[in-house]
């Protein structure tokens, strides 16, 4: 047997319900939105200012600037310089059944560029570059891969240490 509400109980849910829908009935207001107007700075009237203990306004100090980025260690460059003069093609692999992106020397070595200036701007040794920026997808954690001339796939830590370790031999 189904309960039947009291009066009382359809009242109160009339009562919560029924400015709800009103609210949905209502036209936004049409003149709510102006477009953007370029921006005008009075520096008399804008600047920033402070108040001195005799409450007189006196100009503040502007924020320091954004700091540079540390020197990286030659060898990162290096190894960007390495993979977009290969001619090889760089797989970043799915991690479902679509299709692997793939790219080749100079769009991969671009998209590690950008990559280590969004993510690892901070990062300036080549061990850290390899393992944050280098070794593995930031989208699925799978590790990039190298195809080579005879098509076979290799990792592209393994290729890229062994690419470095050998460019410095005499």
């Amino acid at each position: 047997m189904t309960p039947v509400p009291t009066p009382r109980a359809r009242s109160s849910v009339l009562a919560m319900i029924l400015p709800a829908i009103l609210a949905c009935h209502e036209a936004p207001p049409r003149d709510a939105h102006e477009p953007m107007r370029p921006l005008q700075v009075n520096p008399a009237r804008d600047s920033p200012m402070t108040l001195t203990a005799n409450d007189e306004p006196a100009a503040t100090a502007s924020p320091p600037p954004l700091a540079e980025r540390p020197p990286a260690d030659p060898a990162i460059t290096k190894a960007i310089d390495l993979i977009s003069a290969s001619g090889l093609r760089f797989i970043d692999q799915a991690e479902d059944d679509s299709k692997p992106g793939e790219y080749t020397a100079e769009q991969f070595a671009s998209m590690l560029r950008t990559k280590w200036d969004w993510i690892g701007y901070d990062i300036v040794e080549l061990d850290p570059w390899l393992e944050e920026i280098a070794a593995r997808s930031f989208k699925t954690n799978l590790p990039y891969q190298v195809v080579l001339a005879n098509g076979a796939r290799v990792e592209l830590r393994g290729w890229l240490e062994q690419q470095l370790a050998a460019g410095e031999d005499p």
